[in-house]
């Protein structure tokens, strides 16, 4: 009985630890049954070990195949298992963040608020319940910048040291932590004992140690030529897109809403079917937006009372700007802005004090982005990616021009192994490729409706015409409850 009362007593003395837990059991009851393309391409790396190390995010398949050899024995589907594991290190996010704020508030309600709105924004929770390569990482660049926090508050060597080891495994998970660490190096190199900074740079030096570790095991090539090409491959080779400006313009505000927000053409369909639950929704969210707005009147500037914290917030803002310029010049790319919910926050809990719109602004973000992100996320395949990849397993001598070819590829690879049919790429079709199919039957999904996204902005329609072909349905095929998800078609060339 003394165990329960004390367990009670925690629980209503650290409510914050309540949402924590709450969100995990959310994340994990709502998985994700539309894992990203990426996801299934990581998958299947994990699963088959094959191609562990991409030099974008060297180690991050390495460790789900550990992940997957460790856990084996829970016969868990492998990418469930490995988005559980981003759960878990989402989590943790949560969980050093809230000791970051407990260093600058006392009060739990902030601190509780703060938790709820992370956990409830959309940029975190997606990646948090999907098997993408950008938790982890950012677990190490938030851990990272706790103990950053903690050196300007009192200067350690050892944690210095911490920093430059978190920062090196961040980086080693995904190469956008390298901002994180240029903001640190700038930083200690302010600081007025400079083996600080030496110590943080000799830590640091294992990143350059394993990439070139990892690229003579692959290359068996140990020139610094070699190691260049590959640390930059996604660059040199084109795989990582040069920034277009009117992809940036276009995209950049749809991108840092949804760092927060959930936007996306399949929330029509949803209102659609479910109007009252959705009217519902949507009014309670509006409500609880309304009101902190209204609350905004009510926030109180704080001082800053120590040097440190100045020089911490300088840092975060850096951060933030270095970020989201990234994030703009890879074509407004909402992946690389998944720190800007976190540096938000930070910025608010130093600047402000009674900050009651946050909590209202989380419960508004729960409500939406859970029924319109999380539960559909769980439990709809919204483009009908698993019929698609079911028909092209059973008609494996087919050939197909697919707008969703990557993620069928990838899903055929992590199902079935990679003999994969002829997919051909929609986005990369081209003139040669509709000559070698004239006037032949293939199937296709390009024809079929897509909810408007990322991807329906920025891909030309009927680029076949533009190609001088066209066409031709000969059937569709009905799978399911979701009917004419593939056409049979003749390709013809366009009538002169």
């Amino acid at each position: 009985m003394k165990i329960l009362v004390s367990i009670s007593s925690f629980f209503r003395k650290f409510p914050s630890i309540i949402v924590l837990l709450g969100i995990f059991v959310l994340y994990i009851v709502f998985y994700n049954q539309n894992p990203s393309t990426d996801a299934w391409a990581y998958a299947y790396a994990a699963t088959s070990g094959t191609d562990l190390f991409s030099p974008h995010h060297l180690l991050y398949s390495a460790f789900g195949y550990v992940v997957l050899k460790v856990f084996a024995f829970t016969h868990i589907e492998p990418i469930i298992l490995l988005q559980f594991s981003n759960t878990i290190f989402a989590i943790l996010c949560l969980f050093v963040v809230r000791a970051m704020l407990k260093k600058i508030h006392k009060t739990e309600y902030f601190i509780t608020s703060a938790v709820l709105f992370l956990g409830a924004s959309f940029g975190f929770l997606r990646f948090a319940t999907d098997n993408e390569c950008y938790i982890i990482p950012l677990f190490f660049n938030l851990s990272a910048l706790y103990f950053m926090q903690s050196f300007l508050m009192e200067t350690k060597a050892y944690k210095t040291i911490l920093m430059g080891m978190f920062l090196s495994l961040g980086c080693l998970f995904h190469q956008i932590v390298i901002l994180t660490w240029i903001c640190f190096a700038v930083a200690l190199l302010f600081v007025e004992k400079k083996r600080y900074f030496l110590y943080f740079f000799l830590v640091s030096l294992s990143i350059p140690l394993v990439y070139w570790l990892v690229n003579y095991s692959i290359s068996q090539d140990a020139s610094l030529l070699s190691l260049y090409s590959f640390v930059l491959h996604d660059y040199l080779t084109g795989y990582a897109e040069p920034p277009q400006i009117k992809t940036i313009l276009l995209l950049a505000p749809i991108s840092i809403v949804r760092s927060f927000v959930q936007i996306h053409g399949y929330m029509f369909d949803i209102i659609k079917e479910y109007p009252v639950c959705s009217a519902l929704v949507v009014g309670v969210s509006l409500l609880f937006f309304v009101y902190g707005v209204t609350r905004f009147r009510a926030i109180k500037k704080r001082d800053f009372v120590l040097f440190h914290e100045r020089r911490f917030v300088r840092l975060v803002w850096c951060l933030m700007i270095l970020n989201l310029l990234f994030a703009l010049l890879s074509n407004a790319n909402a992946e690389f802005m998944i720190l800007v919910p976190f540096v938000v926050i930070l910025l608010l809990s130093y600047y402000f004090n009674n900050i009651q719109f946050v909590f209202c602004f989380a419960v508004a973000l729960l409500c939406w982005n859970t029924f319109f992100a999380l539960v559909p996320y769980h439990k709809t395949d919204f483009n009908k990616d698993r019929i698609i990849l079911e028909f092209v397993h059973n008609n494996s001598n087919e050939v197909y021009i697919l707008k969703s070819k990557p993620q069928i590829e990838n899903m055929y690879n992590y199902y079935y192994g990679k003999n994969t049919p002829r997919l051909i790429s929609y986005d990369r079709l081209n003139k040669e490729d509709l000559q070698d199919l004239e006037n032949t039957c293939v199937y296709t999904d390009v024809l079929e409706d897509k909810p408007v996204s990322r991807a329906s902005i920025l891909n030309e329609e009927h680029k076949e015409n533009s190609l001088g072909y066209r066409f031709e349905i000969k059937d569709s095929i009905q799978k399911g409850f979701i009917p004419q998800s593939l056409h049979f078609v003749e390709i013809k060339p366009c009538l002169k």
